[in-house]
C-alpha cells in the first residue's frame, strides 16, 4: 500500500509517521518478494515495537488537544496493537522465523495499519475538521 491523500489526517507530523509505517510494511513486502522476508521480519517487528509507541503517543496527544471524545477507545486499540506486536516478537523468539509466519505477519500488519488509518484515524480527523 502506497501513501495517498486519502490517508491524510490533515496533520503533517502524523501523516509523515503514517507514511513511515507504510514504507516499513512495503519494505517487508519487497523483502518477501525477493526471498528475504525472514531477515526483514525481525527488523520490521523491532522497528514497529518502538515506533508505534511514539507514534501512538503523538496521535493520542493530538486527539486529546482537540477534545476527541473517542480517545479512550482509540487508545485501547493502540494498546492492543502494541501487545500484538509484542506477541509476534515472542512467537519469533520461541518458534523462529518461518515462511508461514512471515506471510501471516505481513498480512496482519498491512491489514491492521491500513484499516486503522482509513477507519479509526479518519474518525478523529472528521471530528477535528468539524470543529
Amino acid at each position: 500500500m502506497k501513501w495517498n491523500s486519502n490517508l491524510s489526517v490533515k496533520n503533517d507530523k502524523i501523516d509523515h509517521q503514517h507514511q513511515t509505517l507504510l514504507q516499513t510494511l512495503d519494505n517487508l513486502l519487497a523483502a518477501c518478494n525477493q526471498g528475504k522476508g525472514n531477515e526483514e521480519l525481525i527488523h520490521t517487528l523491532d522497528f514497529l515495537a518502538e515506533y508505534t509507541v511514539s507514534h501512538f503517543k503523538d496521535e493520542e496527544a493530538y486527539m486529546a488537544a482537540n477534545g476527541f471524545p473517542g480517545l479512550p477507545d482509540h487508545k485501547a486499540v493502540h494498546d492492543a496493537f502494541i501487545a500484538e506486536v509484542g506477541s509476534l516478537v515472542q512467537r519469533i523468539k520461541s518458534e523462529g522465523v518461518s515462511l508461514p509466519l512471515v506471510i501471516e505477519v505481513n498480512g496482519k500488519l498491512n491489514a491492521w495499519i491500513i484499516e486503522h488509518i482509513m477507519q479509526m484515524d479518519m474518525e478523529y480527523c472528521k471530528f477535528i475538521d468539524s470543529k
